[in-house]
């Protein structure tokens, strides 16, 4: 339950994080893999909008 207003980026990302949970994906646990959108943790200041390497390696191991 989140009350304070957030940023459309950081909207996005939350939305990513979780579309990765619908096609399959895990928390990425790796701590070399900390950008990825599937990080386990996000920060407040975290942008990402789009698949990073990691995500997209996640996906194609499932779906290729």
């Amino acid at each position: 339950y989140y009350t304070d207003t957030i940023s459309d980026e950081r909207a996005q990302n939350v939305i990513m994080h979780e579309m990765g949970h619908i096609w399959g994906l895990m928390h990425s646990d790796d701590d070399t893999e900390s950008s990825s959108l599937m990080w386990k943790c996000i920060s407040s200041r975290t942008t990402l909008v789009e698949p990073q390497p990691d995500d997209i390696k996640g996906v194609r191991y499932i779906y290729d």
